[in-house]
């Protein structure tokens, strides 16, 4: 709250609870000045009216066991306009080494997070290469791109496959090497079972899945339903078949 003031004429002090003097003078000179009354002082420290008025007559009096001397042992009196921050420039002149500290404060971090560089031997240095050539070839194997050739079963879906394949690439979800051939596995047998693999790729990539599975509610044709009886046309034949009947 205290700004620099130069007191350039001899200043009364004043009592804090009255307009009466108390016989001493401020001399010219530079000091703090605070520009408010004591229950704004008060207020601001948050301290009642009666508390305020008490802290501020102690700062105001003499004090023999005042470690500053200046002033009587003074810090802070009444004159006309506020307040004088009798010792104010005083610990203002004190922090005017705060460059000095600053500076050796950041000397000492420098110091302390300095990077301390250690002989590398040439056993060390041709074993750490070739650990990054290493981690080169591995990032190297590890992006090279599916080789995409689909068995003779599948050459007539590829078209299709090659879409599924993209759309797990832009869902973040690649296919590797190995689950490319877990899948080539699996069409062929659902495509052995009578399943529509267009049907069921089409169906995964609108769900989201990751996987591809038969069609919900779509029955193979050699597992359709009989449209009278409720039965497969499989499990006629193969009744015809144990009765000793030719099913054709």
């Amino acid at each position: 709250m205290a700004r620099p003031k130069e007191v350039r004429e001899p200043m009364e002090q004043y009592k804090v609870t009255s307009l009466e003097k108390t016989g001493f003078i401020v001399q010219p000179g530079w000091y703090g000045f605070v520009e408010a009354s004591g229950p704004g002082l008060g207020k601001r420290s948050e301290l009642s009216v009666d508390d305020a008025a008490t802290a501020l007559e102690k700062l105001g009096s003499p004090e023999v066991n005042s470690r500053t001397p200046d002033y009587d042992g003074r810090r802070l009196v009444r004159v006309s306009g506020g307040f004088i921050v009798l010792n104010y420039q005083k610990y203002r002149d004190k922090d005017s080494t705060i460059a000095a500290r600053q500076a050796r404060f950041r000397m000492r971090n420098r110091i302390s997070n300095a990077v301390i560089v250690t002989p590398v031997t040439q056993e060390e240095e041709e074993a750490e290469e070739e650990a990054e050539e290493q981690k080169k070839t591995t990032r190297r194997v590890t992006t090279a791109p599916l080789v995409f050739d689909p068995p003779e079963e599948l050459k007539e879906h590829a078209a299709k496959i090659l879409a599924y394949l993209r759309f797990r690439k832009e869902t973040k979800h690649l296919v590797t090497p190995t689950g490319l051939v877990s899948l080539m596995g699996k069409l062929v047998k659902m495509k052995a079972n009578g399943v529509d693999i267009n049907l069921a790729m089409d169906e995964s990539m609108a769900n989201g899945w990751q996987g591809v599975f038969p069609p919900k509610n779509v029955a193979p044709p050699n597992l359709q339903p009989h449209p009278i009886y409720g039965v497969t046309t499989e499990m006629c034949e193969q009744a015809m078949r144990d009765a000793g009947m030719d099913p054709k």
